[in-house]
């Protein structure tokens, strides 16, 4: 059966939306090209894989998979939407992380309310440079309530601030400093720690560290990947809205840069509302992911696949002259600690 006819492309599924990742194909079109020019155990091979469309739809269609990748980012996130994981240990090991950081760092996010002046929790910020600007609280009282940043704001941040350089400075706290890639720099930050306030930098420490503690290698990885899915929001990529202090419509420029108005947000409600949204979309598929092998590899020599093991091979190379896959993703990879050679991504810059 060929292909005649244009397919219209579907909205992303929810087990579509773990992770962000650029240049996401529609699955519904992947799908009619492998059941068109593929059949059943036939074994399909995508070897620039990025968000693993090819290999998920592959995998529902009763097709081995063989994803390669040279970006560590693509092959996690690929590994855990195919994954079957018990989804109930999962969020009782979330919420044990979770709940521990939780009482640990939440008096961080305490701030008064406009209103009633009781102590409420902060949701949002709005920062001009290095300078706290606005705020939204969230009052039992009062509900959301938005007001300036005052003193006891800015000695409340001072204090966070305080907190991680000492940690830091006792080799009790990891975040990544990498240089950020000349070809992705914007807006003067030079190391990816710039990215983010040091506040976030406590709370994401202490996360982080906890995961990596989680013996069992798969649910280690899928709550790494949760992880890493709310970088960006809680980073200060996000450009400030400052009428209704939220954050406006997330990474929107394809560089690692922070705008002049930026949002910094709560990370337990961020990260909360990731882990519900993983959980959602791991609900929807039930995959054999014993029939996919994936290589975070460089697919320019790919002697690590046996000849004439490959029935049919659906790919789909990267805009390399407008989107830096593998450079952004330093953003990400910092935190897996991955040793990734930017050097070998195809791009023109």
């Amino acid at each position: 059966m060929k292909i005649s006819k244009n397919i219209e492309p579907k909205s992303h599924p929810k087990h579509y939306l773990l992770h962000r990742y650029w240049g996401r194909k529609p699955h519904n079109v992947v799908n009619e090209y492998i059941k068109a020019y593929s059949k059943k155990g036939d074994t399909v091979l995508d070897p620039f894989q990025g968000s693993g469309v090819v290999i998920i739809e592959s995998l529902k269609e009763s097709r081995n998979a063989v994803g390669v990748d040279i970006n560590p980012i693509s092959c996690l996130l690929t590994k855990i939407t195919i994954e079957n994981i018990n989804l109930n240990r999962l969020e009782k090991i979330f919420y044990e992380i979770f709940t521990t950081t939780q009482l640990e760092y939440s008096k961080y996010y305490k701030s008064s309310c406009i209103n009633c002046k009781n102590s409420g929790e902060l949701i949002n910020s709005i920062w001009e440079q290095e300078k706290l600007k606005l705020i939204k609280v969230k009052c039992k009282k009062c509900g959301e309530t938005n007001r300036k940043s005052n003193d006891e704001d800015i000695k409340l941040f001072n204090h966070a601030k305080r907190k991680l350089f000492k940690l830091s400075k006792e080799n009790k706290i990891f975040y990544p400093k990498d240089l950020i890639l000349q070809y992705v720099k914007r807006s003067g930050k030079t190391n990816i720690d710039q990215l983010y306030s040091e506040r976030a930098l406590l709370i994401l420490g202490s996360i982080y560290k906890k995961i990596l503690l989680i013996k069992n290698t798969k649910y280690r990885d899928c709550l790494m990947l949760c992880f890493s899915s709310m970088l960006s929001s809680v980073s200060k990529m996000i450009p400030g809205n400052e009428k209704n202090i939220r954050g406006r419509s997330g990474w929107v420029v394809s560089k690692l840069w922070v705008p002049k108005i930026h949002t910094e947000k709560n990370i337990f409600i961020t990260f909360e509302n990731r882990f519900k949204k993983m959980k959602e979309g791991k609900e929807e598929l039930n995959l054999n992911s014993k029939n996919a092998k994936i290589f975070n590899k460089s697919s320019e020599k790919m002697n690590f696949l046996r000849n004439q093991s490959i029935d049919y091979v659906f790919t789909d190379p990267p805009y390399g002259e407008s989107i830096a896959y593998l450079g952004l993703s330093m953003f990400w990879n910092s935190w897996l600690q991955k040793k990734v050679k930017y050097k070998s991504e195809i791009i023109y810059d």
